[in-house]
């Protein structure tokens, strides 16, 4: 069965709405504060057993699934017809879109993970912040 644009365009949204879908699932099943256990001058949080970080990491993996399946679809072949790449930057529109792209991965990655929140969250909401 050849690939076409309809199934790479399915494959990406199905892959990208299931990683929002986990995300947004993720974000409302968290627990609003851990349990404080002191330390030797330092405060770390228990935090109760829950599915968050695996939603969360879920969430992330479709959404690495979702962006090579998007990257591979620009590139592509179809009907054994490929675009030649140094055309696509050739176009002042793909090339805004591709800086875009590539701006808010740098973005998105550098922003952090769901365990690391709930240290950040649960420090903050500690010490009154």
């Amino acid at each position: 069965m050849a690939v076409t644009v309809k199934t790479m365009a399915l494959i990406v949204s199905f892959f990208g709405f299931l990683s929002f879908i986990l995300g947004v699932i993720a974000e409302n099943k968290k627990p609003a504060a851990g349990t404080p256990v002191p330390g030797e001058g330092v405060v770390t949080c228990k935090f109760p057993a829950d599915p968050t970080v695996a939603l969360g990491y879920l969430s992330f993996a479709f959404l690495i699934v979702s962006t090579v399946a998007g990257c591979m679809s620009l590139f592509y072949p179809y009907k054994g017809k490929s675009v030649p790449q140094g055309v696509l930057f050739k176009r002042t529109s793909f090339l805004v879109f591709f800086n875009i792209a590539v701006v808010l991965k740098k973005r998105l990655w550098h922003g952090g993970f769901l365990p690391c929140h709930h240290t950040v969250v649960a420090t903050m909401s500690f010490h009154g912040e």
